[in-house]
């Protein structure tokens, strides 16, 4: 939210020059999510609605395991940056909801150790091909959700929606907590290759599903 508010290129830049500035930014941007999601669920509950605290990834989670966040500045900090800037909030945010699921696109392999650090970190959406899947696999499999998609193919290519799935599938140290969103609308970003029934059942061969 701080990288919003503040122009993008004029907050890193303030990351080393403006470090007072940036943290009561950053104190104002957690204590307003803090209380605007309280009061998000106050208003579902009050109207008899279940209150579903995950923005993105589009997925249920259950009360009181947490909220999402989107986190797209892990793949632009350093570490040293992150520890000082964003850890801290993120485990106050973490603190006061029971946990969070943390989305961030790009590459941002350098923060893994950051992120072992977050409390109650419930699940980390990315795209394979833009961040490498096995460092994180490495590090989180089995241990908390990996929400994985494909992405913009930067890192890894694939020629299909099937290829990436047997990739993940085939990658994972386990299959407990791995959740796939598989695009429908085409083959793969670069292909130009529409989606065909047949993708449908090579997935599910894949991960051992019948189709009939």
């Amino acid at each position: 939210m701080a990288y919003l508010v503040w122009h993008s290129e004029e907050f890193l830049v303030a990351l080393h020059k403006h470090q007072k500035e940036v943290h009561a930014l950053m104190r104002m941007c957690t204590d307003l999510i803090v209380s605007f999601v309280r009061e998000q669920r106050r208003v579902a509950t009050s109207l008899g609605a279940e209150f579903v605290p995950c923005h993105y990834p589009p997925i249920w989670m259950p009360e009181g395991w947490g909220i999402a966040v989107s986190d797209d500045c892990a793949a632009l900090l350093s570490p040293r940056q992150y520890a000082q800037f964003a850890l801290p909030y993120l485990n106050e945010i973490s603190d006061a909801f029971g946990g969070v699921f943390v989305h961030s696109c790009g590459d941002f392999t350098h923060n893994l150790e950051n992120l072992e650090k977050v409390r109650n970190l419930r699940g980390i959406d990315f795209a394979v091909g833009e961040q490498p899947f096995g460092p994180v696999a490495d590090r989180f499999s089995g241990r908390c959700v990996l929400s994985v998609r494909l992405g913009l193919d930067k890192e890894r290519r694939f020629a299909s929606i099937p290829e990436w799935v047997e990739y993940v599938v085939r990658s994972a140290p386990t299959p407990r907590g791995l959740y796939l969103t598989v695009n429908t609308w085409y083959s793969s970003p670069e292909s130009g290759r529409p989606w065909e029934p047949a993708d449908l059942e090579r997935i599910y061969s894949i991960i051992g599903r019948d189709t009939r």
